[in-house]
């Protein structure tokens, strides 16, 4: 198996601008075909590469549940908390 590193957002948005710029000049005319499918090729595994190492919520929290769930957990912690006094 391999290690995942997080990639900075920045580097997602380099892959995404830098396929928005080369993909219409290759068609266009203005990059010859040979470099801009190279440089496109690059782009695309940069963007493959960033949505490889998005890393994962860290489980159920208040931002991923609604507020009735919310208060269930908060509810099961604070009893948890208090049995353990």
């Amino acid at each position: 198996m391999y290690r995942m590193v997080p990639l900075p957002s920045t580097f997602m948005i380099t892959s995404i601008l830098g396929l928005m710029v080369v993909i219409p000049f290759t068609i266009s005319g203005k990059i010859e075909a040979s470099l801009g499918f190279a440089f496109a090729i690059v782009f695309g595994m940069m963007f493959i590469a960033s949505l490889i190492s998005i890393t994962p919520s860290s489980g159920p929290g208040p931002d991923t549940m609604g507020e009735d769930e919310a208060r269930e957990v908060e509810k099961r912690v604070k009893k948890r908390v208090s049995k353990r006094r």
